[in-house]
């Protein structure tokens, strides 16, 4: 199953490549003798791996296992999957991480004992009687090595195709907010790591289980130029600083006199979540008006709608991904609907309709 030294080769796919390289940085950074890539799911080549990891939080109709001879650890909070995971055509099923430090170590530990089990007891499973051919692996790169940017790669300030108006660019923002759910961890990568480090404070509340947001801030903190961190209570928001909402507390911005901060803590669902999207916005529309930008990106759902007509109408300048480049086109959708988008616009122009903004 694995090379002469022991190895375990593992695939990792799914819907979401950012959760996919959490996982992969996990695998890759224990003592346990595996190494692990991310993969498409066409892309799996079976002589190539001994096992997949398979991360889908949202199972659906249209769920589907990759059809190859490999056991498939699914990572899902599907709590039908997790009690029965033969009926989901999987090896076995893991639930995300659950709140806390203690949860996401847990889950690392739920995660490596079941990697380890496959590698030791492969009579368990008749996909493991065939080895793959032996093919020599070079040493995992960590994704902090290879994704770290230098200023020659920061991406040139790009023309878009909506118009922004003029009065808008004169504006001196002092603060960008983000919200996102479904596909949202790559559509936030896709606007974020375009901003330079003299951008604005940027505040993010993504939907995502608590553990996940930390390691979703340290992925942020590697590829961006920008810094990025998980929310703590009583942060300050300064200049070239991402905070990510922690993935169990209402995240809410303040204003004194000496500038924005934020408040991260408990709190009950607000539209069906915590961390809410709309917490934040409407937060935000309490002290920031022109000096803030609003952004809702890909989600299920209408978390952010209301937020962002808040912002909107306190004078704030919003914009909203299109239908043709979300993932889900549900959050902007009901924020478009009910007047709170300013601009809609492609994932792929929103960062450089930001750095037009703010330079």
């Amino acid at each position: 199953m694995s090379n002469k030294n022991g190895t375990l080769k593992a695939v990792v796919t799914g819907s979401s490549p950012a959760i996919n390289h959490i996982i992969t940085d996990i695998i890759n950074r224990s003592d346990m003798n595996m190494v692990a890539i991310t993969c498409k799911k066409e892309d799996i080549d079976a002589s190539k791996c001994d096992c997949i990891v398979l991360s889908e939080f949202i199972i659906d109709k249209n769920f589907s296992v990759p059809d190859i001879a490999r056991p498939v650890i699914l990572v899902t909070g599907n709590k039908d999957a997790v009690a029965n995971p033969s009926a989901y055509k999987v090896y076995t099923a893991i639930k995300n991480a659950d709140s806390g430090v203690e949860g996401l170590e847990r889950f690392k530990k739920t995660l490596l004992q079941t990697l380890d089990g496959i590698r030791n007891n492969a009579e368990k499973s008749a996909q493991l009687q065939q080895k793959p051919k032996v093919i020599p692996k070079p040493a995992p790169v960590k994704p902090q090595q290879a994704e770290t940017p230098t200023a020659a790669e920061k991406p040139p300030k790009n023309k878009v195709s909506v118009s922004i108006p003029d009065d808008i660019k004169q504006r001196d923002i002092k603060l960008i907010a983000i919200g996102a759910s479904t596909g949202g961890t790559d559509a936030i990568i896709e606007v974020v790591q375009k901003l330079p480090a003299n951008t604005p404070p940027v505040v993010i509340v993504q939907h995502m289980p608590e553990g996940f947001t930390q390691m979703y801030a340290e992925r942020l903190n590697r590829i961006c130029i920008m810094d990025a961190k998980e929310a703590e209570d009583g942060d300050r928001l300064r200049e070239g600083l991402i905070i990510l909402a922690h993935g169990a507390k209402q995240m809410r911005v303040y204003k004194d006199a000496l500038g924005y901060y934020i408040k991260s803590q408990p709190g009950e669902k607000v539209s069906g979540h915590c961390p809410s999207v709309d917490v934040l916005f409407d937060s935000v529309s309490k002290i920031a008006d022109e000096e803030a930008l609003g952004v809702i990106l890909t989600g299920m759902g209408r978390d952010g709608a209301r937020g962002l007509k808040a912002m909107r109408d306190a004078g704030s300048f919003t914009i909203g991904q299109n239908k043709e480049t979300c993932v889900v086109y549900g959050m902007p959708a009901v924020a478009y609907e009910e007047g709170g988008v300013s601009i809609q616009a492609p994932l792929d122009e929103i960062g450089d309709i930001l750095i037009q903004i703010i330079n």
